[in-house]
């Protein structure tokens, strides 16, 4: 999709390092969103599909140094390049807080498993890179539209909706018009 394009050419290294190694590159969350409204990212996150952990960290070895940012949750950096990379994982909530849950990573997963973790529709797209095509199992390009993003953001859970009419910024999201 040409409004890829950029961001495919910026991270051409990482996703041809990726896909030789037989993984499934997928652009993911905010930054998808951004692209399909017209407006540059302000930050970029992929996740690999089909491939553990270490195959992934191996291949980005080749094109720089690697860090393990958040091991737990899969997240590794590349240097030189501006993209949180992870694996697709599940979230279940344990306690109260941003830190009350377990995360259980597992490549294995489908995109629409692994959306599911996620607090809006808008923010549940992907762009897959291999196969130039967007991924939307929860409709949330259509919440993007003018008219529905006017009037609400959907959010995938009822305790995501609950801390979103208590969060300010996303209350107004959810209420303005």
């Amino acid at each position: 999709m040409k409004n890829f394009e950029h961001l495919e050419k910026k991270f051409e290294k990482i996703i041809s390092a990726i896909t030789l190694a037989g993984g499934r590159f997928v652009f993911v969350g905010g930054c998808v969103r951004d692209i399909l409204l017209g407006q540059p990212p302000k930050d970029v996150d992929a996740e690999i599909y089909g491939i553990s952990y270490e195959k992934i960290k191996q291949a980005l070895l080749a094109v720089g140094n690697v860090s393990e940012v958040g091991k737990s949750f899969g997240v590794l950096k590349v240097d030189g390049f501006d993209i949180d990379i992870s694996l697709p994982r599940f979230d279940k909530k344990t306690g109260p807080g941003h830190k009350g849950f377990s995360v259980k990573v597992d490549y294995s997963i489908s995109f629409t498993q692994a959306a599911k973790r996620r607090d809006l529709t808008i923010n549940a797209i992907g762009y897959a890179t291999d196969k130039k095509e967007i991924l939307d199992p929860f409709n949330g390009i259509k919440d993007l539209m003018p008219a529905s993003y006017a009037q609400s953001i959907k959010t995938l859970s009822q305790k995501t909706s609950a801390r979103a009419a208590c969060c300010p910024v996303c209350s107004t999201l959810l209420h303005d018009p």
